[in-house]
């Protein structure tokens, strides 16, 4: 996965949503397997950035299928405000799915 800086506000609030069960002040071995199954679970996205990716999945799966078609990708990028040239984002796709394929997955479009 890729590594992103966080703010320090951004650590507190994914360590205190952890760690809830915990008493006040202490920080467990378990608690930091949840902190990094957490992160790992977002596949080193904010979380802010996660729910934009997951709400464009929503709004570019238009068969409900859990897929993305390739010709809406990069309609659905631009709508995350992302844009690439069109030979990278073909190099990106055949990279993560194949040159064959006609859809990404959830997974995939993460």
């Amino acid at each position: 996965g890729r590594l992103r800086s966080r703010t320090l506000d951004e650590v507190c609030t994914d360590v205190s949503s952890v760690c809830r069960g915990s008493p006040i002040g202490y920080f467990t071995f378990e608690d930091a397997i949840r902190v990094v199954e957490l992160y790992k679970s977002r596949q080193g996205f904010r979380k802010l950035e996660l729910d934009q990716f997951q709400l464009a999945m929503k709004v570019f799966d238009r068969k409900g299928n859990g897929d993305i078609p390739l010709s809406e990708l990069p309609s659905a990028l631009l709508w995350l405000g992302l844009s690439l040239p069109e030979v990278e984002l073909r190099t990106m796709i055949d990279e993560v799915v194949g040159s064959e394929a006609t859809s990404l997955t959830h997974r995939h479009f993460l």
